[in-house]
């Protein structure tokens, strides 16, 4: 797997991503199968945020190839990233060369904002043209959506632009709303800290809880089985199957936006020397299964007063399921969720995996539950995003700043855009159901 950062948001988080993989491979000197299938790419526009992290680490451990495409960024501007395309016969000569190393390409997971202008607009071409090129391998796109309050000018802008084309090129995209991963980690750091005051919040803590997700969804397993009452466990771990998952999560083709939760804590939501709160991802021992399933029940995003969630699928990675204290209150916990998921059809769509390991470290005390679901919280998301920039186009506001890069055909694009989104807003309303799910 090709998992391609773009953006200072997607590097900040696909270099997350990567310590949590480092953290899992035990060997200093060469990578352990099937993490030794991961390889990463990073493309930006402005030199600083990779030289950042450049400095703070040591050696990449996982084949990186790192693609310098300027200085000065793309001007929070979508139609800026998509156009200015003078460096983008050498990604996509770099990426080429990227797939032929890899032993078997499978796909691309890519991590990107939707707010700025290299994460949304050059995310957006490079996802155009990544499926152009390999129509036949999966396309998964990792997008991160600003602040409510406000990250940019044209964030309502460049985030219909940037859905619109991960609805079109992608095979399903993983929705993180800043507000809503915000809100789960103010919770931990303030059961981290008792009630007292906490620190601020930090952008690491956002990013790190979002890398712990993706994590759970694309790490290696060992899978385990209930064969007539008797469980059989795998030897050994073996990539993910994310074809697997996208089959699971997106049975209806234009309903592809999925949310995610998660019982990992991020490290840095902890306060020095508190004990972190249950359900983290790498505890000293063990935790109880009753509070890995308290801690993602917990952080699910929650719902609008009155209105209550609905999905079409879900899908929950249990991991470090060894022995029988998982399965004591599996079904009684199945239950509870399938309940405040309202999947319309659960008995089709609703899928729970176990692996054993964590991921391939034998020894690794973790234990951890990853939450996929796909429903009325990307109906609603879909819903608002497409208001929001209807409102600021329909004054014609900022235009000329998109027309500048993109002439008459951004136009286009937009109208494009707007049909797409709205289009699958109304597939997720006549799967759902209808009335009370926005």
């Amino acid at each position: 797997m090709i998992v391609l950062q773009i953006g200072q948001c997607g590097i900040q988080i696909g270099q997350q991503l990567f310590n949590i993989f480092e953290q899992e491979n035990k060997s200093k000197d060469t990578l352990q199968h099937p993490l030794s299938t991961f390889r990463q790419t990073i493309i930006d526009t402005e030199r600083k945020t990779w030289r950042k992290h450049q400095r703070a680490g040591q050696k990449q451990k996982f084949p990186t190839t790192y693609i310098d495409n300027g200085t000065s960024g793309r001007g929070n501007n979508w139609a800026h990233g998509y156009w200015e395309i003078s460096q983008l016969e050498s990604i996509l000569d770099t990426l080429r060369r990227e797939t032929e190393a890899s032993d078997a390409y499978d796909g691309c997971l890519m991590i990107h904002s939707v707010a700025g202008g290299t994460g949304s607009g050059l995310g957006s071409r490079v996802a155009e043209e990544m499926r152009d090129a390999y129509p036949k391998n999966y396309l998964t796109t990792c997008a991160v959506l600003p602040f409510v309050d406000g990250d940019t000018a044209l964030q309502h802008y460049n985030s219909l632009l940037s859905l619109g084309w991960a609805q079109r090129y992608s095979d399903m995209a993983a929705i993180f709303s800043n507000d809503a991963v915000m809100n789960t980690v103010s919770r931990q750091a303030g059961l981290a800290t008792h009630g007292s005051k906490a620190a601020p919040i930090k952008l690491d803590s956002l990013n790190e809880y979002i890398a712990h997700c993706i994590a759970g969804l694309v790490l290696p397993v060992t899978p385990v089985r209930d064969v007539g009452g008797r469980l059989e466990y795998d030897a050994k771990p073996v990539p993910c199957d994310l074809w697997n998952a996208i089959s699971e999560l997106t049975p209806v083709p234009a309903c592809k936006m999925v949310n995610f939760s998660s019982s990992a804590t991020p490290t840095s939501a902890t306060s020095a020397g508190s004990r972190p709160p249950t359900g983290v991802l790498r505890p000293a021992q063990p935790a109880n299964w009753d509070d890995v399933r308290t801690a993602i029940s917990r952080n699910m995003a929650p719902v609008p007063s009155g209105i209550k969630r609905r999905c079409i699928a879900g899908r929950m990675q249990a991991r470090g399921v060894i022995g029988g204290d998982y399965w004591k209150k599996a079904s009684v916990f199945e239950t509870r969720l399938l309940n405040r998921l309202g999947i319309v059809n659960a008995g089709d769509h609703f899928h729970t995996h176990i692996s054993s390991l964590y991921a391939v470290d034998l020894k690794s005390p973790a234990r951890a539950l990853d939450l996929c679901y796909n429903g009325s919280d990307s109906a609603r998301m879909l819903d608002d995003v497409t208001a929001k920039a209807q409102a600021m186009f329909d004054e014609r506001a900022y235009l000329h700043w998109y027309e500048r890069y993109g002439g008459a055909e951004v136009l286009d694009s937009f109208d494009e855009c707007f049909e797409s989104l709205r289009g699958a807003a109304d597939a997720y309303e006549e799967v759902l159901g209808g009335s009370g799910i926005i």
